[in-house]
């Protein structure tokens, strides 16, 4: 809009100001900040007032603990669908007793290690060898509950599917395992006050992997992947996902339709129910306000509206009234979207 042209100057002028601040800010940091000085480096903070040889007592009782531990549970550990039936588990039941195990275990132990890196005493090069090779221990007991847990809950993904808390726990399983191997490298290397900057960095990388992956979309397709082996789909489920789905969603419908699979009505049926809120979808904000999901949402929606108009998938009138919620007939069964009521 050329009416708004010294709006736009305007604003072009100050971002190039922000800009030149924070570009000044970091290259500061990256020419200068090698010569100052760390604080704690030549002295460190608090004194190491404890003895290595209690130090060595406390991780390796601990050790020993969670050798027994893992010796005495790795059936439980590690014994998958058997456990459902033997031990009167729920696949949640298990899989959530292995999440909680295991966020207890690591923060315990990287607690334990810290603390105790940080006020042991260690002159020798004996000492320092063998306190790394008990911290390390205690690391890879710790990383054999990780996979314990990891492979329980992916045994709860294949028996019900994927959701964004399942997903969430996946990906934080596996940079809590990168931070874990990361600790075991600064302790080899000597370099244990760098924890802070791995920790930091696994911390961002979680958020980034969960970006990077689009989780909506990735549940997407999982789930229809198992609805093609035979599995049961959640059409409610991912009918109350974002938009993000629904470019997914085309993908697979499209394939199901060449394939004519049997996942074609349901991903049909779902497509119709995110459909049904078209005017969600429809762009009529300002620039400001633009939503990639909700464009690429919209435009997969035009693409397929005249291949979802012949399946006759929306529920009519009458029904809909009689059921008080949006519903779809997939297969001759009428399946509700998103759970959403209309009336009383």
């Amino acid at each position: 809009r050329i009416e708004n042209l010294a709006e736009y100057i305007f604003r072009f002028i100050y971002i190039l100001i922000g800009a030149y601040f924070l570009a000044g800010v970091y290259l500061y940091a990256l020419l200068k900040s090698r010569e100052g000085q760390l604080i704690g480096e030549e002295k460190a903070w608090l004194p190491r007032w404890l003895g290595f040889t209690e130090a060595a007592l406390i991780l390796g009782s601990v050790d020993l603990l969670f050798l027994a531990f893992v010796a005495v549970q790795f059936r439980y550990f590690f014994g998958g669908g058997a456990n459902i039936h033997a031990a009167g588990f729920t696949y949640a039941d298990y899989a959530l007793r292995g999440f909680t195990e295991l966020l207890v275990a690591a923060f315990f132990s990287l607690l334990l290690f810290l603390g105790l890196s940080s006020l042991t005493r260690r002159t020798l090069k004996t000492q320092q060898r063998v306190f790394s090779a008990l911290s390390i221990a205690q690391v890879v007991l710790v990383g054999i509950m990780l996979i314990s847990a990891f492979q329980r809950l992916l045994l709860y993904e294949q028996a019900y599917g994927f959701t964004r808390s399942r997903t969430y726990g996946h990906v934080f399983m596996i940079w809590l395992g990168v931070l874990m191997a990361a600790v075991v490298i600064l302790e080899l290397f000597g370099k244990q006050r760098a924890f802070a900057l791995a920790a930091l960095g696994a911390a961002l990388a979680f958020g980034a992997t969960l970006g990077l992956l689009n989780v909506d979309a990735f549940i997407a397709r999982q789930n229809i992947s198992r609805a093609r082996a035979g599995k049961d789909l959640d059409i409610p489920y991912l009918a109350s996902l974002s938009t993000d789905v629904v470019p997914a969603l085309g993908d697979e419908f499209r394939n199901a339709y060449h394939e004519q699979s049997e996942v074609f009505e349901q991903a049909g049926g779902i497509l119709a129910c995110h459909a049904a809120f078209e005017d969600e979808y429809k762009y009529d904000h300002p620039w400001q306000g633009f939503h990639l999901s909700r464009f690429l949402a919209q435009a997969e929606w035009q693409a397929q509206r005249d291949l979802l108009s012949t399946l006759g998938l929306l529920a009519n009138e009458e029904e809909i009234n009689h059921m008080h919620r949006l519903v779809v007939d997939v297969d001759g069964q009428l399946t509700s979207c998103r759970g959403i009521f209309y009336g009383d």
